[in-house]
């Protein structure tokens, strides 16, 4: 999966706020897209977390496991494919979205 494709991740799994300069999990998906490895797949990377942060909602505990990864995601974590440093394992501790009950 293209790196970019992570931050996606991050955001779908954690969900960021709507306006949120200072989030810790839009901050979390920035410092993945950071590490793709060309400038276009950084652009693009850049330009999803904008669309997906509109889309998403984080709650307090997400927020706080986001803000724990940014101690742990590295470029050099993902470059070892270490996806538990930046919350993309199955078991990353990272809360699941909250899932709307409308019928």
């Amino acid at each position: 999966m293209p790196t970019h494709a992570w931050a996606f991740v991050v955001l779908a799994a954690a969900g960021a706020p709507l306006a949120g300069c200072g989030n810790a999990c839009v901050d979390l998906a920035t410092t993945i897209c950071d590490c793709s490895p060309t400038t276009a797949e950084q652009t693009a990377c850049h330009n999803g977390v904008e669309t997906q942060k509109l889309a998403q909602n984080a709650n307090k505990a997400q927020l706080e496991r986001c803000q724990e990864l940014k101690d742990t995601c590295t470029c050099e974590a993902l470059g070892a494919r270490d996806l538990a440093a930046c919350g993309l394992a199955r078991d990353s501790g990272l809360p699941p979205p909250e899932q709307s009950s409308s019928r």
